[in-house]
């Protein structure tokens, strides 16, 4: 799955936000209502997804990977209920949001 708004959607649906898909409304658990979060396309929605997996307890581990001296990619792993879920991604919150959903077993 491509990074964006649809990504982004099933991320906050997983973390059990409340979203309004056509309304671009965003509730939190605590039901405060969010800017709509860019998890798999800025620095700033990978940090607020750390954060919020860091509230549950949800271990992930992100490494950036080079082929002579160049990046290539990332991988992450996220834990899920019983074993770790990774994803590979050219970019880090790429690789972050679709590892969170296979942790989850969220189709991707």
């Amino acid at each position: 799955m491509q990074a964006g708004r649809e990504l982004d959607l099933k991320v906050a649906k997983a973390l059990g936000w409340k979203v309004s898909e056509d309304e671009g409304i965003f509730c939190d658990e605590d039901g405060h209502v969010l800017d709509e979060p860019k998890f798999s396309t800025t620095w700033e929605g990978m940090g607020l997804l750390v954060e919020e997996l860091a509230k549950k307890g949800i271990a992930i581990q992100l490494n950036s990977r080079f082929v002579d001296g160049v990046l290539i990619d990332f991988f992450c792993l996220v834990q899920g209920a019983k074993y770790y879920r990774g994803a590979v991604a050219g970019k880090a919150p790429h690789a972050v949001c679709l590892a969170l959903l296979k942790a989850n077993g969220i189709a991707v």
